[in-house]
């Protein structure tokens, strides 16, 4: 008999969204179950977030305002942002941050009654909280904090387990079905009102700053089950990805361009040739992320990479407090490599998914009883994001949907399940053994790296219509290696039924970016086509859309515009 658990409010995915929308649920006497696909505290992408959190006090620059911070989020998403999300994002982040501050949290401070803060490409203003402490970043102290309010509060969680599919009744979520990653232990979710909070899905990609569980499974899931996501094309790269040297462990982790280049770091190309070369400054201005990326992506397609295929970062020049200073860089003393006499090799990494689930204010999304925050919805950023804005938006859209999501749950019946639909999905995981014959035993992991080299090449940084063209084919043929229910070994810890379900998510996830991209037949932030090099706002400052019911098809839908930027 299948087993099943009941709650008011589910939330799926325990990062800094998800652990505020369990703590704000809670707030409202409504009972909460959230589950984790690792372990609460340390799995998902904000314990890796490194430095700011972004959020207006105006204590070291008084002419600072939620306006500013508004107008320079709209700017550096090149008006692709709705701007209702823009402006709860500005008008939220500073009292979400005295939350934090109040579950235990700490951001540094000029004195008792002033918050510290630093200036970051694409700021007009200093507003980068931060939490400087040697031995954790502020992601970190983040979760140390929402981690401490969840077991106060003992809300009930659910740990290492992979949500597989969504639950539906009469067109609303009703709940999810989840696997134990340590046993075959199949699970039932009953709920009222349900959250996804799941993060993006970097592991797409060859290079990439995060976790192992971003695979696009709340995305894949939302899809699946009728959810319009939009502007799925918008992949943010991260400048300085380290390619080599190092263990594999550090390949893809972020070098802080924001920090490094104004300290006098040099990039070179493979002939000796400067890419960009800040001087020493207190103010620094220089390219944003996508800007950079571009640049340094330009350099290696055309042929001036280095025998790793990214470009070399000499820090010589930076003096070695500043270089001790980043995380990457004092890891890689740790593996007696000292990046001040080592040129290192680095490329742009996939950083953060800024499309996804459309939701609105409130964080409903288009279908009934689900409601979503974080890096798996799109809309808050547009076509780049500026740095702290991430982790601002975990807090503030995690208590929105909580919130929300709690006082749905209040007002509706229990509902029921389907058990068809159960049996289905349960079919689906444990009755595939008889159809390997196809792959012939072919790892979900060997089928994975396939896919992340297509779109590597073809959806990158720097796009065409031939090379999307040609993933979409590539990607075909690689579904026709792939049984959909490939099984794993059983047993404790049943690693490659786990992979098989997140390449099913992985691969359904790529096809959307895929064709989103194709659709987009502009450049805007961090999509860049070569064959459509220019913005072009007469026909494209909207968003793109896919959903299940319309197919492959893609559409557009307007940008939600509450006053004028330029």
């Amino acid at each position: 008999m299948t087993e099943v658990v009941e709650t008011d409010v589910l939330v799926i995915g325990s990062g800094g969204a998800g652990a505020r929308a369990a703590i704000e649920a809670a707030e409202h006497d409504v009972r909460v179950l959230l589950t984790c696909k690792g372990h609460l505290g340390r799995s998902g992408a904000t314990p890796l977030a490194r430095i700011t959190y972004c959020a207006v006090f105006a204590h070291e620059d008084r002419l600072d305002t939620v306006d500013s911070h508004f107008e320079d989020t709209v700017r550096a998403g090149v008006y692709l942002n709705d701007q209702n999300l823009v402006d709860a994002l500005v008008r939220d982040a500073p009292t979400r941050l005295i939350d934090l501050e109040s579950y235990g949290g700490y951001f540094e401070r000029i004195d008792e009654d002033r918050f510290a803060a630093v200036k970051f490409p694409g700021y007009s203003h200093s507003r980068g909280r931060f939490y400087d402490h040697e031995l954790q970043e502020t992601g970190q102290m983040m979760m140390s904090a929402l981690r401490s309010e969840i077991i106060k509060r003992d809300i009930e969680v659910m740990e290492d387990v992979i949500t597989t599919s969504l639950l539906t009744s009469n067109g609303r979520v009703v709940g999810a079905t989840v696997l134990s990653c340590l046993e075959e232990r199949f699970v039932v979710l009953k709920s009222k009102s349900t959250v996804l909070a799941t993060g993006g899905v970097g592991q797409l990609y060859s290079l990439t700053t995060n976790p192992a569980e971003n695979t696009g499974d709340g995305l894949a899931m939302a899809f699946r089950d009728g959810a319009e996501l939009i502007d799925m094309e918008m992949v943010q790269f991260y400048p300085l990805g380290l390619l080599h040297p190092g263990p594999q462990s550090l390949q893809g982790l972020n070098l802080g361009y924001e920090i490094l280049l104004p300290a006098g770091a040099v990039l070179r190309n493979n002939e000796g040739e400067q890419l960009l070369r800040m001087e020493p400054t207190n103010k620094p201005t220089f390219p944003t992320r996508d800007a950079l990326s571009i640049a340094i992506s330009r350099e290696i397609l055309e042929g001036k990479g280095t025998q790793h295929g990214g470009i070399y970062l000499d820090l010589s020049p930076v003096p070695q407090a500043i270089i001790g200073s980043d995380p990457v860089a004092k890891m890689l003393l740790d593996f007696s490599i000292d990046p001040k006499e080592t040129a290192l090799e680095v490329a742009p990494t996939a950083h953060s998914f800024l499309g996804g689930i459309g939701i609105n204010e409130s964080c409903q999304t288009s279908i009934p009883g689900l409601f979503a925050a974080g890096e798996v919805t799109g809309g808050v950023h547009g076509a780049n994001r500026i740095a702290g804005n991430a982790l601002a938006e975990t807090q503030v859209f995690g208590a929105r949907a909580g919130k929300h999501a709690a006082e749905c749950a209040a007002s509706t019946k229990p509902p029921s399940i389907d058990k068809k639909q159960v049996m289905r999905e349960e079919k689906r995981l444990f009755e595939s053994a008889r159809k390997c014959q196809a792959v012939k035993r072919v790892r979900p992991t060997h089928l994975k790296r396939a896919l992340r080299d297509v779109m590597t090449r073809y959806a990158g940084v720097i796009r065409s219509s031939e090379g999307l063209r040609r993933a979409l084919q590539e990607l075909a043929l690689i579904r026709r290696r792939y049984e959909p229910h490939v099984s794993g070994e059983s047993g404790r810890y049943c690693r490659e039924r786990i992979e098989a379900i997140e390449f099913s998510n992985l691969q359904t996830v790529a096809e959307l970016i895929l064709r989103s991209a194709l659709a987009r037949t502009e450049s805007r932030g961090v999509h860049y086509r070569e064959d459509f090099p220019r913005r072009d706002d007469r026909n494209w400052l909207k968003h793109t859309l896919v959903a299940a019911r319309l197919s492959r098809r893609v559409i557009s839908k307007p940008v939600v515009v509450t006053r004028t930027v330029t």
